[in-house]
């Protein structure tokens, strides 16, 4: 599943390895990289992410 993720996003399989593991649990992946998260964007797969954005208020 992971291999065949990378491919159909044209992503590296270390990131993928993740977003496999929030789709096995029906959760949401956490993430800044916004190449990843564009890549996504139009793909069903793009429901299981949850995008950071620029904010830096971690407070």
């Amino acid at each position: 599943m992971i291999v065949q993720i990378a491919v159909r996003i044209q992503q590296v399989v270390y990131d993928c390895v993740y977003l496999a593991l929030a789709v096995q649990k029906s959760c949401q992946m956490v993430t800044a990289d916004e190449r990843f998260f564009n890549a996504l964007q139009g793909d069903s797969l793009g429901s299981y992410l949850f995008w950071l954005g620029t904010s830096r208020n971690y407070s």
